[in-house]
């Protein structure tokens, strides 16, 4: 007799509070600091060109060979680089969103955006081309560096404590 009244009980709470429903197209649920959507590549708006040099990192390290990009020679004297990205393509279809381009990057080029809602009829509009991914990247903040290790407890990682 206890389980059916306590699940009485909890029915009755149920009917008595508001619900949080969502409706989802024109509330959006807000997304958390960490979530990772679809890798985006950055713009460098103070020499208003992309950031990438085609250094092929990104496309060697991607486990799902879903990333493939082409470069040329860098003419322009904004910049002391050596090669820029030509063309650059994401298959987001076979991306896993695993984070490990935006990793490897040795100058922070792309990052992962909060671009989700990729719901589509033809599997072919999930290919991204550079500009497309330039898009999704607006408003992205740029990682400087890689984050210091940090300690839950105050002294953990002090060597002066094992003394």
């Amino acid at each position: 007799m206890r389980g059916i009244f306590g699940g009485l009980a909890q029915t009755i709470k149920g009917f008595l509070r508001k619900p949080i429903t969502r409706l989802y197209p024109y509330e959006k649920a807000p997304l958390e600091a960490r979530f990772m959507g679809a890798p985006s590549l950055l713009w460098d708006d103070k020499v208003d060109e992309i950031v990438c040099v085609a250094c092929n990192i990104c496309a060697r390290s991607c486990p799902d060979d879903c990333i493939t990009l082409t470069g040329d020679k860098y003419t322009d004297g904004k910049t002391n680089k050596k090669n820029i990205v030509r063309d650059y393509w994401i298959d987001l279809g076979r991306c896993s969103y695993c984070g490990i381009c935006v990793e490897v990057c040795p100058f922070d080029a792309n990052e992962m955006s909060p671009h989700f809602e990729l719901t589509t009829y033809e599997r072919s509009t999930l290919v991204y081309d550079k500009d497309q991914l330039v898009n999704i990247g607006r408003g992205v903040t740029r990682r400087t560096g890689k984050p210091e290790p940090t300690s839950p407890l105050p002294g953990i990682l002090d060597p002066s404590t094992y003394r």
